[in-house]
């Protein structure tokens, strides 16, 4: 996609050379000119990238991200943990994104806390549920760490290409619509999890969900997964007035 596009901005930009060229030159002068338009657009048309397609795929993709539930010390009952969902995918994936590892869990809930703490002392507060904007406005501001990006009305595919290419992507969802028996019944409406790789051969996301303690390179069908994929607002259980397929992109 990306060489037809490319190769139709080459076309039109020779196409007003030559009308240049009609209307301003030499009969010697034009076929000059022609001459050298033709080796510029077959240079284009060799060299010009060739986005992947995902049905070449065949190898699994997996990155490397260290792991943490958002209850390190398995305090699912304290609200901050059970809300924890966003800053602990912010944790593991820049920890990945600057090859860092993650502290034990007396470590990690420190790291949680002081980012709430950063949350709520920003103009906007602190939110129990954090949008997909935010957080990775919170990655950029708290971490420092600006090879963050957001996509929006995604596929499959677009999620597999950025995978392809290096990267690894915080998913806000609908955590019932993943069927995770690990959850506490009926799941959290408003969750958030990383995106580490994929598995051609079995079709499916391989995960840290930070909603479990086993959420470990835990395994989602990609038809599961796109039906739960959906962003939300910041606040506490704020209505959603639209689905969209929003997500985070972090690159190294």
């Amino acid at each position: 996609m990306f060489k037809k596009y490319f190769i139709i901005v080459v076309v039109s930009a020779v196409m007003g050379t030559l009308v240049y060229a009609r209307t301003s030159l030499s009969p010697g002068e034009r076929q000059d000119l022609i001459e050298e338009v033709e080796s510029v657009i077959l240079a284009v048309t060799s060299s010009a990238p060739v986005a992947t397609s995902t049905t070449a795929i065949t190898k699994k993709i997996e990155q490397p991200v260290p792991f943490t539930s958002q209850a390190p010390l398995a305090q699912w009952k304290d609200r901050q943990f059970q809300d924890g969902c966003e800053e602990a995918s912010a944790l593991m994936a820049v920890a990945w994104a600057r090859g860092a590892k993650l502290g034990g869990p007396d470590s990690v809930t420190a790291d949680i806390l002081k980012m709430i703490a950063f949350e709520t002392n920003s103009p906007s507060g602190y939110s129990p549920d954090v949008s997909a904007n935010d957080t990775a406005e919170i990655i950029k501001n708290y971490f420092n760490y600006s090879n963050v990006s957001v996509r929006e009305n995604v596929t499959s595919d677009d999620l597999i290409s950025e995978l392809h290419n290096g990267h690894v992507i915080i998913t806000p969802v609908n955590g019932r619509l993943l069927n995770n028996p690990n959850f506490t019944a009926p799941g959290p409406l408003y969750h958030m999890l990383v995106i580490i790789g994929y598995n051609p051969a079995t079709k499916e996301f391989i995960t840290n969900d930070p909603g479990t303690r086993n959420g470990a390179k835990y395994r989602y069908p990609v038809s599961t997964f796109m039906a739960a994929l959906r962003d939300y607002p910041s606040g506490h259980h704020e209505e959603i007035e639209e689905n969209i397929k929003r997500i985070i992109v972090v690159s190294k």
